[in-house]
């Protein structure tokens, strides 16, 4: 979550709660509500509003809750901050591009035509 945006932190908490309490499928039900709906009115993702958004995914309220409460989840936003700084990500989107037979990496920052992924394909020697 970017650290200026002051419902960034939250948001990705009660994502990731979703996602553990109601799957993958909940998630992304999740996630494409808050950016478009978020998009045109930014209070759909403030907190208060958190558990609102949470239930129309059909999730259990109480799971979520007690996820979203819960510091593990907080440690678990923590790590994923600090790897992707690590790996050289400092904004969004942030893109790492990996060859799994090389193990070279490439990272994209922000929002890039196909042409910088496809340069970046090619310099990290994966091909279609």
């Amino acid at each position: 979550p970017l650290q200026f945006h002051e419902n960034a932190r939250p948001s990705a908490i009660a994502a990731l709660c979703v996602g553990k309490v109601g799957g993958a499928e909940a998630f992304y039900k999740f996630a494409d509500a808050a950016y478009s709906k978020g998009s045109s009115d930014p209070s759909v993702i403030a907190p208060a509003n958190l558990p609102a958004l949470a239930a129309s995914t059909g999730v259990n309220a109480a799971k979520w809750k007690s996820c979203f409460d819960a510091k593990e989840t907080e440690a678990r936003i923590d790590q994923d901050i600090k790897e992707g700084t690590s790996a050289g990500v400092n904004g969004t989107p942030g893109f790492i591009l990996v060859n799994n037979k090389t193990g070279k990496v490439k990272s994209i920052a922000g929002a890039q035509p196909a042409a910088s992924f496809e340069a970046a394909l090619t310099e990290l020697g994966v091909t279609k």
